[in-house]
């Protein structure tokens, strides 16, 4: 196969970073689902000790459920500040990005076979064996090759830049080579 020249901006950049947005919040953010759960409970165990006789445990119960639903209640509050801040430096990041990238002119050379991906720019050449990416993914008409550290070290081409036999190719190749990526539930 010869090289492929691609150009550095393409219509689906701005999908194909968003993809890779949601799947980080989702990754890092998903663990605290749990929380609401707990606060959910709590507040049930609360509502109930209402019902009850007023004795020293049940009043004992009250305080201890209450300190326990407000320290619940102001993490979830700041988690939810937290989440809005990294989303919104996430999102002038991918602005950023496409504009830097589509201010440069020059484009880049991909070529891939079953061993190695290899990519060329004017001044540096990256040769990359399939072993560094752990899954693959297919989004929209894109597909993401990603590493198992780093999701923003992941690479991704759509259908329209690499033509749909090398995209078939590509995707053959790392569904051969690579772990399916796991589904995103609540994006």
């Amino acid at each position: 196969m010869k090289p492929l020249e691609l150009p550095r901006v393409t219509p689906e950049l701005n999908d194909q970073l968003s993809f890779l947005i949601r799947r980080e919040m989702y990754v890092k953010y998903f663990r605290y689902r749990n929380l609401i759960y707990m606060i959910a409970a709590l507040l049930l165990i609360f509502v109930e000790l209402l019902f009850l006789r007023e004795t020293q445990t049940v009043v004992n119960a009250r305080v201890v459920t209450i300190g326990m639903l407000s320290m619940l209640l102001l993490f979830l509050v700041i988690m939810f500040f937290v989440f809005l801040v990294k989303k919104q430096k996430r999102d002038h990041w991918k602005t950023r990005t496409i504009r830097k990238l589509s201010q440069v002119n020059s484009a880049i050379k991909f070529y891939f076979d079953e061993k190695r991906l290899l990519f060329k720019t004017e001044s540096h050449t990256s040769e990359i064996k399939w072993e560094y990416y752990k899954y693959w993914a297919e989004n929209k008409d894109s597909l993401f090759i990603i590493p198992e550290k780093d999701i923003y070290e992941a690479i991704y081409y759509s259908k329209s830049e690499l033509g749909i036999d090398n995209y078939d190719d590509l995707k053959r190749i790392a569904g051969n080579k690579l772990e399916v990526l796991p589904k995103v539930k609540f994006f």
